[in-house]
């Protein structure tokens, strides 16, 4: 130790860095001034410093012990206000993509429970103005079909009693009984409350129909079916045949004077049933058929005022028709008309998956 004495000072005492070959020293030392004695105290470093990082390594951990208590708190009140603002939006959102049955879990007396339950009474209120309008929308349709089935035209039926009058004048036999039997089932069917029928009701109802009209044409007028069995069962809207086939007489039965050759058919194709009624007359002009097209184009909404006096009142019944068609099928449905030199086709279009049931 005689170099640690060396580097003593004079001085009473104080302190000095010493350091040996293994390790450093804080030396803290006294000296007596009557007998001289030295009190020397060496402290190694490394106990100094193990002390001090103990006492770090204690702040750093009561530090971090903080810090994630801290996180924690923060993330919980933060989740107690952002949680109910993310349902109210998750449920707004779904609400703008058509899910009305959306609502919001109300919590609390703040103003995100306010904005939460005025959206409930939004979304609730939302939900009875649908339905409202929906019920409308079925009892308008639902007119507008009885408005429809009630345009029966009379054309027919004045014509066919004229037929029974002349044929009660030249003949006095059974034939007159058979045509008035005809004229009454078919009066029956016309106003029976049906808006829908089976093919094979219609089918009948067209026979009885043509036959009153045999009364007026005799063998001038040739009728031909091609319909299949399974196609009897098929619904189809009452007298949905009889426009198509009254179009066929008066343009065509009551055009010329040669015999004329109705054909009624259906068949079914990948995305459709169609019935198609076909007649072998002089058919449309180009520029008349193109009028007849446009004036099935026309909603029924718009055929009042100016429309009602361009549209041609000759197609009525067609637009009738094909308008019937159209609430009942949907826009897959409709009217299909073809005409040239050698007849008239008139095609009804209905959807394979049937009628629209409300």
């Amino acid at each position: 130790q005689a170099g640690l004495l060396k580097e003593l000072t004079p001085a009473s005492g104080g302190r000095v860095t010493w350091s040996d070959k293994e390790e450093k020293y804080l030396v803290i030392y006294d000296i007596s001034k009557k007998e001289g004695w030295k009190l020397i105290k060496p402290i190694p470093y490394k106990e100094i410093y193990e002390a001090a990082t103990t006492t770090r390594k204690l702040n750093y951990f009561i530090g971090l012990l903080f810090l994630i208590v801290s996180v924690i708190l923060v993330s919980f009140i933060s989740n107690k206000i952002t949680n109910p603002l993310k349902n109210l939006s998750l449920q707004m959102k779904r609400f703008s993509t058509g899910s009305f049955d959306a609502e919001a879990q109300v919590e609390g007396k703040d103003e995100i429970a306010y904005l939460s339950r005025h959206f409930n009474k939004m979304v609730e209120k939302t939900n009875e103005l649908i339905n409202e309008r929906y019920k409308m929308k079925i009892v308008e349709k639902n007119a507008v079909l009885k408005a429809l089935e009630a345009e029966i035209n009379p054309h027919f039926l004045y014509n066919a009693l004229q037929a029974i009058s002349t044929k009660a004048l030249k003949n006095n036999n059974d034939d007159i009984v058979d045509m008035v039997d005809n004229l009454a089932m078919t009066l029956r069917y016309c106003i029976s409350g049906k808006d829908v029928v089976h093919a094979r009701e219609e089918l009948k109802h067209i026979e009885r129909y043509l036959a009153l009209q045999k009364a007026r044409f005799g063998n001038r007028m040739q009728v031909a079916y091609q319909w299949e069995d399974p196609l009897l069962e098929l619904e189809i809207p009452k007298l949905s045949i009889q426009t198509l086939v009254e179009n066929c007489i008066k343009h065509a039965l009551e055009k010329v004077s040669t015999t004329i050759t109705i054909t009624i058919e259906a068949h079914v194709t990948p995305s459709h049933t169609v019935i198609s009624v076909t007649d072998d007359g002089p058919g449309f002009s180009g520029e008349r058929l193109e009028q007849v097209r446009s004036s099935l184009q026309i909603q029924w909404e718009d055929q009042g005022g100016e429309n009602a006096a361009e549209s041609d009142t000759e197609s009525i019944g067609l637009k009738n028709l094909n308008t019937r068609l159209k609430l009942l099928y949907g826009e897959a449905a409709g009217l299909a008309i073809t005409s040239d030199a050698g007849g008239t086709k008139m095609d009804m279009r209905l959807p394979r998956g049937g009628i629209n049931h409300v």
